[in-house]
């Protein structure tokens, strides 16, 4: 009698869903539980199965261009925009400028610009925004109650604390990762490539952001001389950090004991704004994917105001809604939105790929090993004009 009655409810529950979508996505933590409350909250209203399958980050690529060719990927994923010029060109996914920029364009409005241009691909859009991840400074309100404006106040107040408080660190960030030394790069007016693959990184402009950075990392003693991601993380929780410069995800990291604020990263001098990288994450759909207008019906939901709702306020995500910051009250997504507007979004262009290892590579070589900023950057030019002409 037990499994007779086990057996009328699957069925009844495969009645409830007559249609279904897969969709693969990286999240973790607060992230994933925000998204899986989107997915069952779309099921109810849509009667529509949404099978999420949380696949790490490391490997998402990699499964994914190996799925899809062979009709086993997924009919929806979510990732970051950088990889849209390598899926465009090797027909992954789908473009979807007959599903929203027509009638239906006025869905985009609600966007922020800089958002959907990360998706937009030789001008055919590849994925809807749904959230952006831009570096912003975390400050140990322990110390310090108003975080600094400039580089030169950052770097006097962490003087002073160390001073007090031994075995106290003033800033930690990752500073041989490109993605984080991208506030100085950009700042300073760095470019890396031209249309025509013309490669920048050899420019004054980029030799200014290395000589900062050499700068904070062995003049001013404030840094620790080991920093990894791990290292920072248990500083900040031991008390033993003022200041990292870190992306949102820092926060699922830090010990609820903590108190820390999060603001925009201080000016760098009077001329320079700091202008870090902006990671913008997307709904893609597979151009091989046999349900693709009820595809196109999910993702409306989920970068729409209710799935970004819960997305925002129980996942903590930058959403790329702009009206929904007029309505937060929580200070810390706010300072993400005001480091957004204070940003370099990362290309799309197939070429990123040649340039994110060598330049963590030049800047290893200047801050770890004493090499100086014109030879690592040279080399650094050369390796990449090399992996080009292949």
């Amino acid at each position: 009698m037990k499994n007779l009655f086990i057996l009328i409810l699957l069925i009844f529950s495969n009645m409830a869903y007559s249609k279904s979508l897969t969709l693969w996505h990286a999240y973790r933590g607060k992230e994933r539980k925000a998204l899986e409350k989107v997915a069952i909250q779309y099921e109810k209203e849509e009667h529509t199965k949404i099978k999420l399958l949380a696949i790490p980050y490391d490997a998402f690529d990699k499964k994914l261009t190996a799925s899809i060719p062979r009709m086993q990927g997924p009919d929806v994923f979510i990732f970051a925009n950088d990889k849209i010029g390598n899926w465009a060109e090797s027909g992954l996914i789908e473009t979807l400028n007959y599903y929203f920029y027509n009638k239906k364009r006025v869905f985009l409005t609600q966007m922020f610009d800089t958002t959907i241009k990360a998706m937009v691909y030789k001008n055919k859009l590849y994925a809807i925004p749904l959230a952006f991840k831009v570096p912003v400074l975390f400050y140990n309100k322990k110390y310090i109650q108003n975080p600094p404006k400039t580089f030169n106040d950052l770097i006097k107040i962490s003087k002073e604390k160390m001073a007090k408080h031994k075995g106290l660190f003033g800033l930690g960030y990752e500073n041989t990762n490109f993605f984080f030394h991208s506030f100085l790069y950009f700042s300073f007016g760095g470019k890396l490539f031209t249309d025509n693959k013309k490669v920048l990184i050899n420019s004054q402009e980029a030799k200014l952001s290395y000589k900062y950075a050499k700068y904070l990392a062995l003049e001013t003693k404030i840094m620790p001389q080991e920093i990894t991601s791990a290292v920072l993380t248990t500083l900040f929780n031991k008390n033993q950090l003022l200041f990292v410069i870190n992306g949102p995800w820092f926060s699922a990291e830090i010990d609820k004991s903590i108190n820390y604020g999060i603001a925009t990263i201080p000016m760098i001098d009077d001329k320079h704004k700091p202008k870090p990288y902006m990671s913008n994450e997307g709904a893609f759909i597979n151009k091989y994917s046999n349900n693709k207008s009820e595809a196109i019906k999910f993702i409306r939901y989920l970068a729409g105001n209710k799935g970004s709702k819960i997305r925002m306020t129980e996942g903590d995500q930058s959403v790329s809604v702009a009206n929904l910051y007029n309505k937060t009250t929580d200070n810390k997504l706010k300072a993400f939105n005001l480091q957004a507007q204070s940003s370099e979004p990362i290309s799309n262009s197939s070429l990123m790929n040649y340039f994110w290892a060598p330049m963590t590579q030049s800047l290893k070589k200047v801050l770890e090993q004493n090499i100086s900023i014109d030879d690592a950057l040279k080399s650094a030019k050369l390796k990449i004009e090399k992996l080009l002409s292949k």
